[in-house]
């Protein structure tokens, strides 16, 4: 979950770019709610992949704020 002035549905796209993708949260609300969290799958990733991906999703989220 991300501070509540952040959308991840228009953040998607520069993630995208930095070759990590998520699932926006509210893509799991029924009413459309949780716009600021992000679903991550790491499961199938090397422990030193995950910590790339998340320096760049960071990298992102930081440009953001």
């Amino acid at each position: 979950t991300l501070p509540e002035a952040i959308d991840t549905w228009s953040l998607f796209e520069r993630a995208s770019a930095a070759n990590v993708i998520y699932i926006p949260g509210s893509a799991f609300s029924v009413t459309g709610g949780h716009r600021n969290a992000m679903r991550l799958n790491f499961s199938s990733l090397a422990p030193d992949a995950i910590a790339e991906a998340v320096r760049r999703l960071s990298r992102v989220i930081h440009e953001t704020l």
